[in-house]
């Protein structure tokens, strides 16, 4: 898997929000880098794509031509103002449903994908949260790993602040308030455990 084929010709050094591999409910895992459409599902019989993403409005390899007189990492940072999706995140699948979320710009959208009927219904706003009383557009958490029983979700570091002030102003709900109220923004990351259902 090279990257000209397959991450949009980007070949760099880079800090990204999530692993490159994927554990599955078997034993295999899926893998995927900063700026692939495709996810690849990784068996001792080879490597086979798994699910991708078409859209016209997904990151092309004339996006990442960084200008001469900015250095990288300010470069990346350019991809969050324009409208294009740059990477795919937070992926877990649950029986008939695929669930992943992807960056437009500097937004966050969540999709969930049945298998079945092949429907995929694509949202920016979060309502119903476990945590949250009130409809969210920031999103703070990403799974980490997921399992057949449930999926393992944590607020890094980088997002407890912003975190702990939704929780803590006109959003929060009473679920977790007693566990939540000796965290800091210097705290570790809060791993979150969702049971299937």
């Amino acid at each position: 898997m090279g990257s000209h084929e397959h991450n949009k010709g980007w070949n760099e050094l880079h800090r990204d929000l999530v692993n490159y591999f994927l554990p599955t409910i078997e034993t295999s895992y899926l893998f995927r880098q900063i700026f692939m459409d495709t996810i690849f599902h990784l068996t001792n019989h080879g490597i086979t794509p798994y699910i991708a993403i078409k859209s016209k409005d997904f990151i092309t390899e004339k996006d990442l031509i960084k200008p001469e007189n900015i250095e990288k990492f300010k470069f990346l940072l350019t991809l969050g103002q324009k409208n294009i999706i740059s990477r795919i995140i937070s992926f877990f699948q649950n029986n008939d449903y695929i669930y992943f979320q992807y960056f437009k710009g500097n937004k966050r959208f969540s999709v969930i994908y049945n298998t079945i009927n092949k429907t995929t219904h694509i949202h920016e706003i979060t309502i119903n949260d476990l945590l949250f009383k009130k409809e969210l557009k920031e999103h703070f958490s990403q799974v980490a790993f997921f399992d057949k029983s449930g999926i393992y979700d944590f607020v890094g570091v980088d997002f407890l602040s912003l975190f702990l002030n939704a929780y803590k102003g006109e959003y929060a709900d009473s679920v977790i308030e007693e566990q939540l109220k000796n965290i800091n923004e210097e705290s570790n990351p809060i791993i979150f455990y969702y049971e299937f259902k």
